[in-house]
């Protein structure tokens, strides 16, 4: 490729630059671009740019590029390549002060010549201006684009400028690469610039110097002006996933050890070199194995900046599936850990989020507050990229949250141009790095000496130039990120470190490239940018989903793939939540955090990873995945038990912990008469708790008072289920009860028979009344009976096949790819039966029995939804084809194309059908209108509000109007994608998977909403015991609940020291965004003192999300109020007694 811009820096007074411009300067220098571009963009493929820009663009003054010749080079590798040259001309002239009096080209007089083919515009003609000089040099070109190649001539005109002229041309001259002089300048009488103009552009060109070949060579121009260089940030990274292809220890033991093991021994070595780090799963793990020897030379290059870490936390998140309470929990494991290593001033403030699969305004917001002012994405759908690059918007401040100002939330952010992995140009030529192909042998060599994996790194300077170029060209400033590393890259440091310091120093020694190349990191590039305070950057009020790479291809699958593991990582950070929140208030001993939480704190920490909780691991990954919330949820267990203990000795033997359900719908199992229940409410008000347990047979419940709770008991699938309310269960607290043999009946189940006479079935509470054809087991209608409004409401278990399937399929874990309507099952439908009790009143229905599918509506007598139960699988395949399975709400709503679903739990984004970042049309009107959902969506015609609550992370899309669908199971015969994962997504796996509706105003149905949710992600702890117990636990830590719109989202001892020897995180969140609710979208004032019973708060400081920077130290008294704004999340570290 050709080679351009600055030599040596020039640097004018700025009293002279405006005396010029006041003279209005005629030559604004010029640049070459690739291939066809013949209208210029600012995304133009720049192979050489413009000396006085460090772009491919002209400066502010002139009046633009314009075509100057047509250029045959030799490109990078010898081939033959087109470009055009383009030049920047004043907005008048010529002036004879520049030296500038334009150019033209002209072809030769042969068949397919052009003549004149690109006229001096000074003069509109191939000619230059009076007093100028015209100094010829020979080209190729063609007679069209790729045509024939044909001899021609440019012309630059040129007179000897002024010596005071501070933009100004200083002539050209031709020489080949063999050193013979074409065309020598007039102002040297060589092959040579004046010593007046020390900025020299390179244009590459083939001559035909001799008879039967082309001879490479190169145009020289003679500039003055401002010499602007590129300042290229190579920077060393690797994006080591917490497990994909491998495990976690997999990856580790193959690759991760080798990888920071060399990197330290080769920052060691070379003071210039840094390195960028980002998931502390693997370098906790890496840091605990080292000598202390090692440990201070790592401390060492972190306080020297040399080894900087982004992000920071225990992985690099998914932003689709992940509640903002899991985000946050991985976090602040990897800053905790950073900070107590450390030090506070070396955790991140930069985020590095380069491989998921598109990105959210929850996340985005959320690394505000954990102090970031800076964030690198990658992935956003190729229509905004295209257009971002075009218009130079790849940097932008985002904006991601209605509640709140700018000043508060604003986070610049940076879309990386290409890829995050290797610019252009590298090559190596030995060593061996691990990749999904390695065989058993090949992966044996990574276990052996670091010297065995020896590699020899060299770069193209020419191809490495034109990427840079290119990428450059997106952006405003003259900064350039080179993403040095890809996917667990750098595992022979030495050997990429080497190769890196060559092609520096090859820049160093060619300054004639204009790029100014140095090792740098994220946080680096930041402090840069930062100097451009000129520049004006476009403001993203919105999100980057959906997101399709290429056209029709869109990631929207992955919101659903696996889903029994996206429950049981639910399920499993509910346990740690509780846990925790019972060992801060009862027991505080951190030996217990260190020891048993933290297992689970980590486990949850790995599966927030991209590709774990995504689902678009291998299928023996998540069996380690599955292993590691298994031991966090027994070492939880374990620790609620222990810290119970410390008030309630009884606790110390004969209780266990029943796991949270999962698929199935009750606590424990096979529970005798006797059995001594205590149930935690995991939530900081006062609650009514609906609880199913597995039972031996037909029981009551015994409050502790002694009076007899009202329950229901009904045989399932030969098991018995019993469902009662624990009543006015305290906050944060424990209400105690016991099973008692009954002689009552269990729950009656009336069969409605398929094809018997059509009935209209119903099942009713307080707050609904939902009706049914009985017939088909479909839904109707839902009666709002507080409001007095019927909604006509159908509910449907269907099907996409995956597009082109079995041919052809390009459905896989990532891809969801659908091109005709939703299918039904075939059927039969075997069975419609309702259950009437004094808890809750429900219908199940059986609609198909290949693929086992299933549903129950339930209404509890007290609670303000409908509870839905849809079980999926496995799902049947035998016909050959894949299948996505949908729960499709269709309701008489005029929503409008508008849909509305959570950002992790925090505020709620407007989709607009087929619309993709308020502008751009979606490719597929089936997957490109689906959207992640975490806890809940919803449609509203501005009167009444829909919403659904699922129990796991789920896609979700409306595709017409008053319609809700949520993707709950995917099961793929092969891996159509072909994104990486390199097997079909064949999942076997039967779901149960709930879903909440609600139907309200649409006034007051976001508190419904947000607070149902907030039960539903956190449900009751129980525990049980058989043997004979003196005394019943009743427990109320507590003062008094929180008000109804405060979450206690974090009451946490860790074993670190946050701020001035505080172990506690303490955080509450205002659950309510800005204008949802008439009354509880108001900030609330509160008193800490006041929270807890028993407890005073001796110190407290006011942190980052993360605990990882203090903000405040807070005045101590018998009274600390606070005030929370409307979904702000304020983080405390604090001292108790």
């Amino acid at each position: 490729m050709g080679r351009s811009v600055v030599v040596s820096g020039v640097v004018v007074a700025t009293a002279l630059l405006l005396a010029c411009v006041q003279c209005a300067p005629s030559f604004g220098g010029m640049f070459e671009s690739f291939l066809d571009d013949t209208t210029y963009t600012p995304d133009i493929q720049c192979e050489n740019i413009n000396l006085m820009t460090g772009k491919c663009n002209c400066p502010s003054w002139t009046t633009g590029p314009q075509i100057a010749a047509r250029i045959i080079n030799d490109g990078s590798g010898g081939q033959q390549d087109g470009g055009y040259l383009w030049e920047c001309y004043g907005s008048s002239g010529p002036y004879l002060a520049s030296g500038w009096g334009g150019s033209y080209q002209k072809d030769d007089d042969v068949t397919g010549g052009h003549g004149c083919r690109y006229p001096n515009p000074y003069t509109s003609s191939c000619s230059c201006p009076l007093g100028f000089t015209g100094i010829t040099v020979r080209v190729l070109d063609d007679t069209q684009n790729f045509g024939s190649i044909i001899g021609s001539h440019i012309t630059f005109c040129w007179a000897d400028p002024s010596s005071s002229e501070s933009y100004a041309f200083g002539g050209v001259y031709q020489a080949l690469d063999d050193g013979t002089c074409l065309t020598t300048n007039p102002s040297t009488s060589s092959c040579s610039c004046s010593d007046r103009f020390s900025i020299h552009q390179t244009i590459r060109t083939l001559v035909d110097y001799k008879s039967g070949s082309y001879s490479p060579g190169a145009i020289h121009v003679c500039e003055r002006g401002v010499a602007t260089m590129i300042n290229v940030h190579a920077i060393p990274h690797t994006h080591d996933d917490v497990g994909w292809l491998e495990t976690v220890d997999g990856y580790y033991d193959c690759c991760v050890n080798n990888i920071i093991t060399t990197m330290v021994d080769s920052l060691t070595s070379d003071a210039n070199r840094r390195f960028t780090y980002v998931e502390m799963a693997f370098f906790n793990k890496w840091w605990v194995q080292q000598s202390e020897d090692t440990q201070a030379v790592v401390k060492q290059l972190v306080n020297q900046g040399r080894l900087d870490f982004t992000i920071g936390g225990w992985c690099m998140p998914d932003e689709a599936s992940p509640t903002y309470t899991d985000m946050v929990d991985q976090m602040t494991a990897g800053h905790l850990f950073l900070k107590e290593t450390f030090g506070e001033a070396y955790v991140p403030t930069v985020g590095w989020q380069i491989d998921p699969f598109g990105h959210s305004q929850g996340n985005t917001w959320l690394y505000k507050k954990f102090g970031f002012d800076f964030n690198v994405v990658m992935r956003i759908d190729h229509q905004d990229d295209a257009y971002r690059t075009t218009n130079r918007d790849l940097e932008f401040i985002w904006r991601p949250m209605k509640s709140f100002e700018a000043a508060d939330q604003d986070i610049m952010s940076h879309i990386l141009w290409d890829w995050y992995c290797w610019p252009s140009g590298r090559s190596v030529s030995s060593g061996f790095s691990w990749t999904s192909n390695s065989t058993d042998a090949d992966r044996a060599l990574l276990h052996q000496k670091h010297d065995n994996l020896r590699s020899t790194v060299s770069w193209d300077p020419d191809q490495f130039a034109f990427w840079i170029y290119n990428y450059a060209g997106a952006y405003q400033s003259n900064e350039a990120i080179a993403p040095m590393g890809c996917d667990f890259e750098w595992q022979s440091s030495e050997g990429e470190f080497e190769g890196l310091d060559n092609l520096i120093g090859y820049f160093d020694e060619h300054p004639e490239y204009g790029l100014n190349m140095f090792y740098s990191t994220p946080t680096k590039y930041k402090e840069a940018l930062a100097t451009y305070t000129s520049l004006t950057f476009p403001v993203k009020t919105d999100d980057f989903f959906g997101y399709a790479d290429y056209t029709d291809d869109y990631w929207s699958g992955y919101f659903t793939s696996h889903p029994a593991f996206k429950r049981h990582i639910r399920s499993s950070s509910s346990l740690f939540h509780a846990a925790r929140l019972i060992h801060a208030l009862a027991s505080g001993d951190v030996s217990i955090a260190e020891d048993e939480l933290t297992t689970m704190w980590h486990a949850v920490g790995v599966v927030q990873h991209h590709d774990s909780i995504t689902g678009t691991s291998k299928s023996f990954v998540y069996d380690d995945y599955n292993s590691q919330l298994d031991a966090g949820n027994v070492a939880s267990q374990s620790a609620i038990l222990e810290s119970l203990s410390t008030i309630f000795p009884q606790f110390s033997s004969g209780w266990s912990v029943c796991d949270v359900p999962q698929e199935e719908s009750a606590y424990c199992s096979e529970l005798a008469a006797g059995t001594v229940i205590s149930v935690y409410n995991p939530l900081a008000y006062e609650l009514d708790i609906p609880l199913t347990l597995g039972v031996e047979s037909a029981m009551w419940v015994v409050a502790s008072n002694g009076s007899m709770l009202r329950s229901q008991t009904r045989l399932l699938n030969g098991a018995y289920e019993l469902t009662f309310v624990a009543p006015s269960v305290p906050p944060l607290g424990i209400a105690t009860f016991q099973l008692r043999e009954s002689d009552e009946p269990i729950a009656e189940n009336k069969p409605y028979l398929p094809g018997g006479p059509t009935l209209s079935v119903s099942i009713e509470n307080s707050f609904y009344v939902m009706n049914f054809d009985s017939s088909t087991g479909y839904p109707t209608s839902l009666y709002d009976k507080i409001r007095g409004l019927t909604l006509s409401l159908s509910v449907d278990v269907l099907y996409y096949v995956p597009e082109n399937s079995p041919s052809n399929p390009r459905s896989g874990a990532y891809v969801f790819a659908a091109n005709t309507p939703a299918s039904n099952f075939p059927g039969p439908r075997f069975g419609v039966t309702t259950v009437m009790g004094s808890v809750y009143e429900e219908l199940d229905v059986f609609l198909d029995k290949s693929s086992h599918i299933a549903q129950r509506y339930r209404l509890y007598n007290s609670l303000p939804f409908v509870e839905i139960t849809t079980t999926v699988g496995p799902i049947d395949v035998s016909d050959g084809y894949g299948k996505e399975v949908i729960v499709r709400y269709t309701s008489d709503m005029q929503s409008g194309g508008l849909l509305y679903t959570d950002s992790h739990g925090l505020e709620f984004a407007e989709r607009v059908y087929n619309v993709i970042s308020n502008q751009f049309e979606v490719e597929n009107p089936i997957s490109g209108n689906f959207y992640p959902v975490s806890t809940a969506g919803y449609i509203t015609d501005k009167k009444s509000t829909m919403a659904v609550l699922p129990d796991r992370g789920q896609g979700i899309a409306s595709l017409t109007n008053g319609t809700v669908e949520l993707m709950v199971h995917r099961r793929l015969l092969t891996d159509g994608d072909q994104k990486g994962v390199g097997e079909p997504l064949d999942d076997a796996t039967a779901i149960g998977t709930k879903h909440l509706l609600v139907y309200d105003s649409a006034t007051t149905a976001a508190a419904k909403i947000r607070q149902s949710a907030l039960k539903y992600e956190h449900p009751a702890v129980v525990l049980v015991s058989s043997d004979p117990v003196a005394v019943w636990p009743e427990w109320t830590p507590m003062v008094t609940a929180l008000p109804e719109n405060i979450h206690l989202l974090t009451l946490q001892v860790t074993q670190y020291n946050i701020a001035d020897g505080a172990q506690i995180l303490l955080r509450l969140h205002h659950i309510m965004a800005v204008d949802e609710d008439p009354t509880l979208s108001e900030p609330v004032t509160l008193d800490l003192q006041k929270l807890f019973a028993d407890w005073t708060i001796t110190a407290a400081s006011e942190m980052t999300l993360s605990g990882a920077h203090t903000l405040s130290t807070l005045n101590i008294g018998p009274s600390i109020p606070i005030t929370i704004d409307p979904m702000d999340i304020r983080t405390f570290a604090i001292k108790m007694q």
